[in-house]
Formats: structure tokens, C-alpha cells, sequence
């Protein structure tokens, strides 16, 4: 085994580090941490991969989530029109990179830079295209299917959204989706 060093971390409390054994340069990984006057030894997977959001509401069955998008009254999917009409294939790949990565967290790890919350349980996913346009659809988690429902396409430039009422717009298609389930939403990716 290679030797451990004990570092003091601003002054909080003693971790134990040691040297990892791959080749290439030297990596410290945390073996063990002080734990109400004992030390527990940690695993990487003990660790989670960003802080939970205060007061974030933790979903009943949880992650993966399953997307769902929003139809219109004629039957045509708006998110999908967006996606393949407005969307560069860059921003195609970034938007499917975050919906990959979203889909496996649990909404306590919904925050920023991936998505945030406007409350109401809707959120706002955020990516960019290759110019940095601020793309930013609208949508709602819907917590008795374990889905995510995209509502809203919409940008963000300057700090306000565009359209400007968006999130209103979200609210009112999230009402209008939770009153009829499968007529307004449909599975998509």
C-alpha cells in the first residue's frame, strides 16, 4: 500500500488521503473522513456527485425518468417540431446530453448549470448551441408517472426568457396536461 498523508482541510477536520496507484500524475483520493468522533472509511460511491438543492422534494419512485412531450390540440408534438426544426445538430446533441444526464438524477440534484426550479414543479433545463444561444424548454415533473413532461421551448438572453411569458405559458400547459393525460402528452425520446 502506498503511504497516507494526513491534511488538515481549513481547519474543519483531518481527512486521510493517500496516493492513488495509477500511472501518470499524483491523485490524492479520500480513503477516510472524521465521522462524530470516529473515522469512517469512504467509497466513491458513498459520495454524492453535487450537494442536494435545500428543500428539494425527492420523488416517490425516482430516477430514470421517463420524457414526455406536449401535444397540441391538433395532435402535432411541439417539442418535437422544435426539436428537429430550430435545434443545430450541436444543440441537438447538447440538449440529448443533458436529458441523459437529468434522466438518471433524482430532482434533488436538479440544479444548476443542468436545470432549475421555478417552483410548482416546473423546471427549465439549460444547454447551449454552438453560437451560445441559451436554450432553455420549459416543462413539469410529474411525480405519480415518474415522467418529465417538456412543455415550453424557449431561449434565455440578457437574463429574460423568451417568449417572455414562458413560465406562465408552462403553467397553464402543465394544468391543461395534468386535467387529460394522454390526449396532451405523448413519449418522446
Amino acid at each position: 500500500m502506498l503511504p497516507a498523508r494526513v491534511r488538515r482541510r481549513g481547519g474543519a477536520g483531518i481527512a486521510v488521503l493517500r496516493r492513488s496507484r495509477q500511472a501518470g500524475p499524483i491523485r490524492l483520493c479520500l480513503v477516510a473522513a472524521p465521522q462524530k468522533d470516529a473515522w469512517m472509511p469512504l467509497r466513491r460511491s458513498s459520495l454524492p456527485a453535487t450537494p442536494p438543492t435545500a428543500g428539494a422534494v425527492a420523488p416517490s419512485s425516482g430516477p430514470p425518468w421517463t420524457w414526455h412531450c406536449r401535444q397540441d390540440d391538433r395532435g402535432n408534438d411541439v417539442i418535437d417540431e422544435w426539436h428537429s426544426s430550430e435545434l443545430s445538430k450541436k444543440a441537438r446533441m447538447n440538449f440529448e446530453r443533458r436529458r441523459d444526464q437529468l434522466s438518471q438524477l433524482g430532482l434533488q440534484y436538479w440544479q444548476r448549470p443542468a436545470a432549475c426550479s421555478l417552483g410548482d414543479h416546473i423546471y427549465v433545463i439549460h444547454f447551449k448551441d454552438e453560437s451560445g444561444k441559451q436554450w432553455r424548454p420549459f416543462g413539469h415533473i410529474d411525480l405519480q408517472r415518474s415522467t418529465f413532461v417538456l412543455t415550453q421551448p424557449a431561449y434565455e438572453k440578457d437574463d429574460v426568457y423568451h417568449p417572455r411569458d414562458a413560465s406562465d405559458r408552462a403553467k397553464s400547459h402543465r394544468d391543461t396536461i395534468t386535467g387529460d393525460f394522454p390526449r396532451y402528452a405523448r413519449a418522446c425520446f
